[in-house]
C-alpha cells in the first residue's frame, strides 16, 4: 500500500496547478514505485504560499472497512460511501479511536487488510507526532493534572464523549459532544455539545452551542467552562444527581400540572424572542406543555441534529434508557405561570408535585345547599364532558356559573376550592388579561380558552361585569364586548366561573347562557367567625392554638370585615409573628384588626373630604349660576348653552391649576 502526497499551487499565471510530489510504500522509508494507492493526500496553498488546507483521501478498501465498523461516525466525515473517505486537515478521527483501531488491526486474520489499517495508523502517528508528545507529556503525566494547550485541546474532546459544564446560574449540565469546531491551527473560541430536548411527547436530540475561549500556555481540563467528564474529581456524584434530574425531567413529556418554587427564565410579550428573557421568581401553579410551547408560542425549528436516535414518550415508558441518554437532558423545560400568565423556563429541580387541597371546599364558609348545587353539576360535567350536544353540534357543551355578591365573600375562594377539589388547573382570566378592544378581548380570550380546554382546567373571569354589562343604543364598543362574550360562552366546552359585584348591570342575553346564578349574601358574624376560625387555624404548624377559642372568635366576628379582609389580616399577624420569632398570639391579630381599622377610617375620611371639595367647587363657581339663569329662563337654544358649558369648565379648570401652581411657589 502506498502514499501519494500531491500539492495544490498557484503558478506564475494564478492558475491553480496539483502536482504530485510524492509516493511512499512505507512512511519512514524511501518511495518506491507502486501503483497500490491507498492514501491520496493533498496540500492546498493560497496566492501566498501559505498552507491553506490538507485533504487526506483513503481509497483503501480495508481501511475504509475498517473506519466503518470502529468508527462508523464522526462529524464531517462520510464514511457511507463509494469513493474514498475523505479527512480534512488533521487526522482527528484516526486519533481518537487510535487505541480501537489497533485492536481492530490485531485481531485481523487477513495480512493485508492488517497491513493496510497499521499502515494508516502510521500516517497518523507521523503527521500528529509533535502533538502527540505534548499530548502524552501533559495528559498522561503522573506528576501533572490532565490539561492542554489550547491549539491541540481538540486531543481531549472526542465527539460521542460526556462534556460537563457548570452554567453561570450554578446548574451543573452533562451533554454528548457532536463536535468541536475551528480552523486548522487558527486562534478561535472552541464550539462544543448536544443534549435532548422535548417537544410534546417527543425527544429531539438537538445542538446546544458552547464556547471553550482561547488561553496560552498548558491549562488543566478541570480549569475550563467545558471539559470531559471523565476527569471531574467527584464524577460519580455528580453523574447520580444528574441522572436523578434527567428521569425527572424525561416524566415531564406531554402535559402535567405541577408547583414550581425557584427562579425562572420568564419571556417578556412586548418584545421578539430573540434577548427578551428575564429571571423572575416563581412561587406559583404551573402547566408544563413543552408541545405546545415549540408549536404555537415559540415555533421556531430547534437547532436539531441529524441523528437518527430519537424517541416518543412512549418509548421512555415501555423500556429502559440507556444512562448516557438520560444524563444528557436538559436542565430546563417550557411551561405557563397559572398566575402571571407568561411563558418561561423552569429549572426542572425545582419543580414540584402539587399538594391539592382537597378540603377546602368542605370548609368553604357557603350555603351547604348551594355547595351541593356546585359540587353535583361539576362531578357530573367533568364525567360526561363530551355526551351532550345542542341541536347545533359544539354548542351547549359547557357548564356556566354566575356567582354575584360583595367583594370578600367567597366568590374567587368558590372557584379555588372546587378546581382542588376536581384536581384541575384553575385558568384565572382578569380584566387586564383582556384589554377593552373587541378584537383583541375576542382573541386573548379565544386563545385562554383553547389553552384551558386542552389542560383540563376550570375558568374564572374575574370581575366579569366589565364585560357583561348592559347595551346601549350608542355604545357600538361595548355593544361588541358583550357579543363577543355571548358568542364564546355559547360555544365553550368547559366549566367556566363569572364573578361580580354588580349583578344589576348584566345584560339580560346572559340568562341563557348561564346555568347557575349564585347569590353571595354580606358575611354575617357567624360566617365570619367560621372564617377567622378556619384562617387562623391554617395557618398554625399545629392544630388550633388554645387561645383561638369562642370568645375570642365572638369578639374579632363583630367586626363588620369581608372574607378577603380576613385572610390579609391574619397573613399579617403571622407575619409579625415569624418576624419575632415566636408563634401567633391573640395580641397580633387585634394589632392586624386595629391597623385594618385605622386604614379604613383614613379612607373614608379622604373621600369625604375629596367629595366635599368637588361640591364646593361646583357650587360656588359662576358656571353654575350662568347654567342656572339660562335654563331657568327657558327658550334657550341648546347648542349654546353646551357651548358655554365648555368654554367656562376650560375657565375654571385653569383657575384651579393657577392656585395649584401659586400654593406650590410659595
Amino acid at each position: 500500500c502506498e502514499l501519494h502526497t500531491f500539492e495544490c499551487r498557484y503558478n506564475s499565471r494564478g492558475e491553480s496547478v496539483t502536482l504530485q510530489v510524492g509516493a511512499r510504500k512505507e512512511i519512514n522509508a524511501e518511495k518506491p514505485k507502486s501503483h497500490d494507492v491507498a492514501l491520496v493526500l493533498t496540500r492546498a496553498f493560497d496566492h501566498l504560499k501559505k498552507l491553506k488546507s490538507i485533504r487526506l483521501e483513503i481509497r483503501s478498501p480495508y481501511i475504509k472497512t475498517a473506519l466503518r465498523k470502529v468508527v462508523k461516525t464522526y462529524p464531517d466525515v462520510m464514511f457511507e460511501t463509494r469513493g474514498p473517505i475523505t479527512l480534512y486537515n488533521e487526522p482527528r478521527c484516526l486519533f481518537h479511536f487510535r487505541k480501537e483501531l489497533q485492536l481492530y488491526s490485531e485481531n485481523l486474520s487477513d495480512f493485508k487488510a492488517k497491513q493496510h489499517v497499521d499502515f494508516c495508523l502510521k500516517y497518523a502517528s507521523k503527521t500528529l507526532r509533535k502533538d502527540i508528545d505534548i499530548y502524552e507529556k501533559t495528559m498522561q503525566n503522573v506528576g501533572v493534572l490532565p490539561g492542554l494547550e489550547f491549539l491541540v485541546l481538540w486531543m481531549a474532546f472526542r465527539p460521542g464523549d460526556l462534556i460537563y459544564h457548570r452554567q453561570k446560574d450554578g446548574k451543573e449540565i452533562i451533554v454528548r459532544l457532536v463536535s468541536m469546531k475551528g480552523e486548522l491551527r487558527a486562534r478561535d473560541d472552541m464550539t462544543v455539545d448536544g443534549c435532548w430536548h422535548i417537544r410534546g411527547e417527543r425527544f429531539d436530540y438537538a445542538y446546544r452551542d458552547g464556547k471553550i475561549q482561547q488561553y496560552d500556555g498548558y491549562r488543566p481540563l478541570t480549569e475550563l467552562d467545558w471539559y470531559p467528564l471523565e476527569y471531574h474529581k467527584d464524577r460519580h456524584q455528580i453523574t447520580q444527581k444528574i441522572l436523578a434530574r434527567g428521569k425527572v425531567y424525561l416524566s415531564l413529556a406531554g402535559i402535567h400540572y405541577r408547583y414550581y418554587d425557584g427562579a425562572a427564565r420568564i419571556y417578556r410579550k412586548e418584545a421578539n424572542f430573540t434577548d427578551d428573557w428575564r429571571s423572575r421568581s416563581i412561587r406559583h401553579r404551573i402547566m408544563i406543555d413543552s408541545g405546545e410551547y415549540y408549536e404555537n408560542i415559540s415555533p421556531r425549528t430547534l437547532n436539531r441534529a441529524n441523528i437518527s436516535k430519537k424517541f416518543d414518550h412512549a418509548a421512555v415508558e415501555n423500556s429502559t434508557l440507556p444512562e448516557e441518554d438520560i444524563l444528557i437532558s436538559d436542565v430546563e423545560i417550557p411551561g405557563f405561570c397559572l398566575a402571571t400568565k407568561q411563558w418561561g423556563f423552569f429549572d426542572v429541580a425545582k419543580i414540584q408535585n402539587i399538594n391539592l387541597s382537597t378540603t377546602a371546599f368542605d370548609s368553604l364558609v357557603l350555603d351547604p345547599a348551594k355547595k351541593s348545587i356546585i359540587s353535583s353539576l361539576v362531578k357530573e360535567q367533568v364525567g360526561q364532558m363530551s355526551d351532550f350536544d345542542d341541536i347545533v353540534k359544539g354548542k351547549g357543551k359547557g357548564l356556566i356559573f354566575m356567582l354575584h355578591g360583595e367583594p370578600g365573600t367567597g366568590k374567587t375562594l368558590t372557584a379555588e376550592s372546587i378546581a382542588d377539589y376536581t384536581q384541575r388547573p384553575l385558568y384565572t382570566i382578569g380584566c387586564g388579561d383582556l384589554g377593552t378592544k373587541s378584537h383583541n378581548v375576542e382573541r386573548v380570550l379565544n386563545e385562554s380558552l383553547a389553552l384551558a380546554t386542552k389542560w383540563k382546567a376550570l375558568v374564572l373571569v374575574d370581575e366579569a361585569d366589565v364585560f357583561m354589562e348592559r347595551r346601549g343604543n350608542n355604545e357600538l364598543e361595548r355593544n361588541e364586548l358583550v357579543s363577543v362574550l355571548l358568542r364564546i360562552l355559547e360555544y365553550f366546552e368547559g366549566i367556566m366561573f363569572l364573578t361580580t359585584n354588580r349583578i344589576g348591570t348584566i345584560d339580560p342575553a346572559f340568562k341563557s347562557r348561564i346555568h347557575l346564578s349564585l347569590s353571595y349574601p354580606t358575611l354575617g358574624t357567624d360566617a365570619r367567625r367560621k372564617i377567622w376560625k378556619g384562617f387562623v387555624s391554617k395557618g398554625s404548624p399545629s392544630q388550633s392554638p388554645l387561645w383561638l377559642d369562642s370568645a375570642f372568635l365572638a369578639n374579632v366576628a363583630k367586626e363588620s370585615v369581608n372574607g378577603r379582609q380576613i385572610r390579609n389580616i391574619v397573613r399579617m399577624a403571622y407575619a409579625q409573628a415569624a418576624n419575632a420569632g415566636r408563634e401567633i398570639e391573640p395580641t397580633d391579630v387585634t394589632m392586624g384588626l386595629v391597623a385594618h381599622k385605622d386604614f379604613e377610617i383614613e379612607f373614608s375620611e379622604a373621600k369625604d373630604q375629596k367629595e366635599s371639595s368637588e361640591n364646593r367647587i361646583i357650587e360656588g363657581s359662576p358656571t353654575t349660576s350662568v347654567l342656572t339663569n339660562l335654563i331657568g329662563g327657558g327658550g334657550y337654544n341648546l347648542i349654546a348653552v353646551w357651548a358655554l358649558v365648555l368654554i367656562l369648565l376650560a375657565l375654571e379648570l385653569e383657575k384651579i391649576v393657577g392656585k395649584a401652581n401659586s400654593s406650590v411657589s410659595g
